[in-house]
């Protein structure tokens, strides 16, 4: 090899040896994964997690690293995906880790040094891990091409301080680069050989493609070389790739050593660097995992003469040689090797010459040499339990910041200023809702909150609050219901409608609202329907075709919606609701206000093991679940009573058996807009009322979707009583029921009561739990029945005739009170007062 050692002046000649480092590209992508992931995932914790950045071989922009949404994936997805795409022969990935920090402080106050040491001395066990080399050696990728980040994020503003680093091991201590003269690749092989080894080079697994050793072997009986091999150093040998898990076999050693003494080996490495006076920044861990597996070697097999020789062969004689290659996009899909294509890169390939020793090495004999090699292994290795602290080398790599005139300083970057502002807008509203989980609420299901369908039939002074609130919990798909225009009068009480709306007179109520829900949150799904909703004790006004038509699109939003709420201006208008929601199985929130006073409260379920139309509801598995596991902890439950379903005996009511709106009347509902005065007409209400009547209500659904057995939670009885499902369970003998949480009177967000009833006068609340009604003319089984079997009849006579109603439940019955023992439980004057809404006549509600 002297032909490429240059003149004897430069013999003794050595130069620092200097890698070219990568750089990084980061797209917007990896910052909203790295949000995701901080809110979602991690949290408060600073575990590190594992990312895998890309990076190729094109010389164009050498070095270049990517990091995007992808970077996140398995490292098994990502190698598989390259497997199954023959244009990825020169995409590689970096094995890399991640810390994100909780406070800028953190950050800044972090000790760099030892985090890039922590991550040396995770390349160092790894290599020096003789348990696993087998593993190492088939997937050096994975090992020696290492990334490192930390990262602090400002998600209210996307600003993002960070550092990456490429972990590489100041290791071995001395070594050099030696100057050639010709260390281009086509200096070494020829034309031949180069197309030999592509073939070899497109056999190979992928993990295994950016290290790997090509051997040269002497031929035998050598025939005079073409005229165009003079000059190549090869020519005369058979070249081939070697894999590592081969190479460092002592079997093969020996094979090498009794064939061929006289070999050649070329440690070669994917290199992105087209300068041949500064090798790629994969070079460092590559030298320090041939340092150590030689190390092992002599170790393993002390005094072994063979692997002395080997040692020689890899190290002294022939200096340390180090080939790079890189692989042109375009060439990439060649099945063989074209002289065109060798002619261009066999200028961008190189051999380089190293050496681990001092720079006058060459006066030493190999034995010397050897000598040196022992001592600094059993100096480097020595990691007996003699030793009070093995050796690691220190570790260096953090990226200079390009900005910063090439400092050690960490990078910044605003994503705020380049992203769409409706997406910002759309992130920063859950980003609270992100950090309840961080501490307070760890199992919050926000997806569950989020993917929740709301319909509010009403769009008033509660619809407007409600539907505020809604939209600060993440609710992402809303439909407003209402028959009005927005009037002056309006905007101050209605929190969704501005003075612009009321000008006129003509803008829809249910429209403005929806709009300016997307004012709000610019990704919402809102919509608003002007509907009329059809009465009982209201006569119909139009042909019953157009009549039932508006009845049909009060149907179609109740089926494409999951949550009913009840906020209409009388209690006669959420009848028909109540009736077509309950018989669909729908989550129903009622609100109503009176002056003072409110009442929020949610429907039962009306579910039936024996009926056709219930068996198809998606609660009733959940609700085979709970009857069993209530029937084993209640097994004393009168279950003969018909007229609620429930009993006294037991403390609490299943979602099935709670009342709704209208279960405790003896009247059906009529013409309650007759005979007002002005103060009947408008809203006369205290004006903080209709907020917190609307918080409870938003609060007590997202008490709901947190249960685990959702609309079905049971409600207490007793409040005097501690019910505990622990101590309930104490008493069945340590046994264990499956799907007892069923029965928590509490979700993670706290109790869910049937009945939130308050009164400002005295600031005081109650939260009652009242059962169903046989009777009941809107939920009870007949009415349901009724309406499932003929709709249109029964819709008919119950509108026009609000006493057929009476009739046909029973309740007509309790109007004679000489008949009926009932006590008087109070009067109802709980109705909202909002829009022309004034207060019904006074309803008895008993107690049977």
């Amino acid at each position: 090899m002297a032909s490429n050692n240059g003149s004897n002046n430069n013999i003794n000649k050595r130069y620092l040896l200097e890698f070219l480092p990568f750089s990084t590209l980061i797209d917007s992508s990896f910052w909203f994964e790295i949000k995701r992931i901080k809110l979602d995932i991690l949290k408060l914790s600073t575990t590190p997690i594992n990312i895998y950045p890309s990076f190729s071989l094109q010389t164009n922009i050498p070095g270049l690293v990517t990091l995007n949404y992808e970077t996140f994936e398995t490292y098994e997805k990502l190698c598989y995906q390259r497997e199954q795409n023959d244009c990825d022969i020169d995409l590689f990935y970096l094995n890399g880790q991640l810390i994100i920090f909780n406070t800028r402080e953190e950050f800044e106050n972090s000790d760099k040094s030892m985090l890039i040491n922590q991550q040396g001395k995770l390349i160092w066990d790894a290599l020096n891990d003789e348990t696993n080399h087998e593993q190492i050696d088939s997937s050096l990728e994975f090992y020696l091409a290492r990334f490192f980040m930390i990262v602090y994020g400002d998600f209210k503003s996307y600003e993002f301080n960070f550092w990456n680093a490429y972990p590489s091991l100041s290791f071995p201590p001395q070594c050099f680069r030696l100057p050639q003269e010709n260390a281009q690749w086509k200096y070494y092989f020829n034309y031949k050989q180069t197309d030999q080894l592509w073939q070899s080079f497109k056999q190979i697994p992928m993990k295994q493609r950016l290290f790997f050793t090509i051997l040269a072997k002497p031929l035998k009986n050598i025939e005079k070389n073409d005229d165009n091999d003079d000059g190549v150093y090869f020519a005369n040998y058979d070249v081939e790739i070697v894999h590592f898990n081969r190479l460092w076999s002592l079997d093969f050693i020996e094979q090498l050593y009794k064939s061929t003494p006289d070999i050649k080996i070329i440690f070669t490495f994917g290199d992105f660097s087209s300068y041949s006076n500064y090798p790629g920044w994969l070079l460092r861990n590559y030298l320090v995992y041939i340092h150590i597996r030689l190390a092992q070697l002599t170790k393993r097999y002390k005094n072994n003469n063979i692997i002395l020789w080997f040692i020689k062969q890899c190290l002294f004689n022939n200096d340390l040689l180090i080939g790079t290659f890189s692989i042109p996009r375009h060439y990439q899909s060649e099945s063989t090797l074209k002289q065109q294509w060798f002619d261009k890169i066999s200028n961008r390939f190189f051999i380089h010459h190293i050496s681990m020793l001092p720079w006058n090495y060459r006066k030493l004999s190999s034995d010397q040499y050897l000598n040196g090699f022992l001592e600094d292994v059993n100096k480097f290795y020595n990691n007996s339990s003699d030793s009070s602290k093995p050796y690691v080398p220190n570790a260096l790599g953090w990226e200079r910041n390009k900005k910063l005139n090439n400092r050690l300083l960490p990078n910044q970057v605003n994503c705020g200023n380049t992203l769409n502002p409706e997406i910002i807008a759309t992130d920063a509203l859950y980003l609270n809702l992100k950090l309840m989980k961080w501490r307070l609420v760890q199992n919050l299901e926000l997806d569950k909150i989020k993917n929740t369908r709301c319909l509010l039939l009403g769009s008033g002074t509660l619809g407007c609050n409600v539907a505020r609130a809604l939209v600060a919990w993440g609710i992402n798909h809303i439909v407003m219901v209402d028959n009005k225009n927005v009037s002056f009068s309006n905007p101050a009480r209605q929190s969704l409608y501005t003075y612009q709306d009321a000008i006129g007179g003509a803008q829809s109520k249910a429209k403005a609202a929806a709009i300016a829900l997307r004012l709000i949150n610019p990704s919402i799904d809102s919509k608003g329907v002007d509907l009329s909703i059809k009465m009982p004790g209201h006569l119909f006004e139009k042909s019953i075709e157009e009549e039932m038509n508006d009845v049909e699109i009060l149907e179609k939003l109740i089926d494409e919606t999951d949550v009913v709420f009840l906020m209409t201006d009388t209690r006669e208008s959420r009848w028909l609701p109540t009736l077509i929601a309950t018989s669909k199985h729908k989550i129903i929130i009622n609100v109503a206000l009176g002056f003072d006073s409110f009442l929020v409260q949610r429907f039962g379920l009306r579910l039936r093991l024996d009926d056709k139309f219930d068996e198809q509801s998606k609660w009733i598995e959940l609700y085979k679940k709970q009857t069993k596991v209530f029937n084993r902890l209640f097994p004393d439950t009168n279950n003969n009573d018909k007229q609620t379903g429930s009993t006294t005996m037991t403390p609490i009511l299943l979602g099935t058996q709670l009342g709704c709106y209208f279960c405790n009347d003896v009247f059906a509902p009529s013409d309650s807009t007759k005979d007002r005065t002005l103060d009947q007409q408008c809203t006369v209400t205290r004006p903080g009322l209709s907020m917190i009547a609307s918080g409870f209500a938003v609060e007590l659904l997202m008490s709901i979707l947190q249960h685990p057995a959702g609309p079905l939670a049971p409600a207490m009885t007793r409040f005097h009583d501690d019910y505990n499902i622990k101590k309930k369970m104490s008493e069945l003998n340590g046994e264990q029921l499956i799907d007892i949480d069923l029965l928590d009177i509490e979700s993670l967000l706290g109790v869910i009561p049937h009945e939130c009833r308050g009164f400002l006068s005295v600031f005081e609340q109650m939260t009652p739990s009242t059962p169903r009604l046989e009777y009941c003319i809107a939920c009870s089984d007949k009415v349901i029945d009724n309406y499932r079997n003929d709709k249109r009849k029964f819709l008919y006579e119950s509108i026009n005739d609000s006493k057929s109603l009476e009739s046909l439940t029973g309740i007509n019955v309790f109007h004679n009170v000489d008949d009926v023992d009932i006590k008087v439980l109070n009067i109802d004057d709980d109705n909202e007062l909002d829009n022309n809404d004034g207060d019904d006549k006074q309803f008895v509600r008993i107690e049977i």
